[in-house]
């Protein structure tokens, strides 16, 4: 039953009905439940690797899977004959384009050759909207995962909570969110919940707590304490001796977090403590991730209906996998069965009220770990150009998300219609 130990049973009833059992009370069922992907099982449970299978003849749902053309950098879906709303098929089809990275995406993008974008677009309102203000639009609101700098805490001396503190005092995030990310977003809390969690953040903790504030001479007298002092050429070492110097890993198309790794390395530097941005593709970097070879990195959080899977994938035991197992989650590796009693209290129960008791203490034993580095809350990107369709959602009426690959695309999807000539 796809790997759900709450989940005793699943059966049909009818043509369109599905009935799950569950073998407990858990409340954040029918999220997971919702998100799982369905493949035919008469077709997949034939393929020995499913890693290598190229499905040439793909089945998928939605309103737009008949494969029209696929190339190396687009491909083209038109509408699926056997969709359940056709009336919100207005929209012939979509082509998808591929690109190397964000400055080539937004080339193409601010010329007129796409409608649609999630990539990060530096000075938007310059550089796209002022070229059509009546049609040129774009919306981010601060509701997508937590943007973390992540540190393997297998590695010392990542293993160390004042380590940890300390160097996350060290970042400037209002050079971080101002500078890298054009300031479209704002420095993080030590409650570590993004923007789409307002209601649940404990707003006492979040204006009382240190670590996720800017202080290099608290950031430099927390490190000689833990016992990691500078040397006559001002750069810090390690316990064995060696320097003080790590890796920080980010995928080479998105220009916007190594800008983000740049100014996080300068901020380190002031406090004698070396850092080298590695930024090969995002494949290399999050097969480094996924098996613990690295030292850290530019991470995005695991976002969900709540805070559950948040702090589930980040102080949860459940998700920690040993070095060279693959990890999905959890790339710091860091849990702590306190959490797990607090996260299976907080499943057990539907009532908000004794919920929220249990996520307020997610967010102190958060505060008291640190087992990563809050940067920013990131923002779900979107710019769109109407002078082709209409009906994206925007601020005012914010029915989904501009991004194009996320849960809610299939509501952009069945939303826009063709401008009328």
């Amino acid at each position: 039953l796809g790997g759900y130990e709450y989940l005793e049973s699943a059966r049909a009833e009818g043509t369109g009905k599905v009935v799950f059992t569950l073998n407990k009370p858990y409340s954040p069922g029918v999220f997971e439940l919702g998100k799982q992907i369905i493949v035919p099982k008469h077709v997949w449970e034939k393929v020995k690797d499913p890693a290598k299978e190229t499905n040439p003849d793909p089945v998928g749902t939605g309103p737009y899977t008949q494969v029209a053309a696929f190339q190396s950098q687009s491909y083209e879906l038109r509408r699926n004959p056997e969709y359940w709303q056709p009336d919100k098929q207005a929209v012939e089809g979509i082509r998808v384009l591929g690109f190397s990275g964000n400055d080539s995406a937004n080339l193409a993008f601010v010329n007129g050759e796409a409608d649609w974008t999630q990539s990060f677009i530096p000075d938007v309102a310059k550089s796209f909207v002022a070229k059509n203000p009546e049609h040129n639009k774009y919306w981010y609101p601060r509701t997508g995962s937590l943007v973390e700098w992540t540190m393997n805490t297998t590695k010392a001396p990542f293993d160390d909570v004042a380590v940890r503190k300390a160097l996350s005092r060290a970042v400037d995030r209002e050079s971080v969110t101002k500078v890298g990310m054009n300031g479209y977003t704002e420095p993080a809390d030590c409650t570590g919940l993004s923007g789409g969690y307002d209601k649940w953040r404990d707003t006492s903790l979040a204006k009382s707590c240190t670590w996720t504030k800017h202080d290099a001479a608290a950031a430099g007298k927390a490190l000689d304490a833990a016992g990691y002092r500078k040397g006559e050429d001002g750069k810090r070492t390690l316990k064995n001796g060696k320097p003080f110097a790590f890796d920080i890993s980010v995928g080479s198309a998105s220009s916007d977090w190594l800008s983000v790794a740049n100014i996080i390395k300068q901020n380190l530097a002031d406090i004698g403590v070396t850092a080298t941005v590695k930024s090969p593709d995002w494949a290399a970097v999050v097969s480094g991730y996924e098996t613990g070879d690295y030292d850290t990195g530019i991470v995005w959080s695991d976002n969900g209906a709540t805070p559950y899977q948040f702090y589930r994938n980040t102080l949860g035991t459940e998700s920690v996998k040993p070095v060279g197992t693959r990890a999905l989650n959890n790339y710091h590796r860091f849990g702590t069965k306190k959490a797990d009693a607090l996260l299976d209290t907080f499943a057990a129960s539907s009532d908000e009220a004794g919920q929220r008791e249990q996520i307020d203490a997610l967010q102190r034993l958060f505060d008291e770990q640190a087992p990563v580095v809050p940067l920013f809350p990131g923002p779900e990107w979107g710019s769109y150009t109407d002078t082709r369709f209409t009906g994206w959602p925007t601020e005012d009426n914010p029915y989904a998300t501009l991004t194009n690959r996320g849960d809610t695309t299939v509501l952009v999807l069945t939303s826009l219609k063709p401008v009328k000539r």
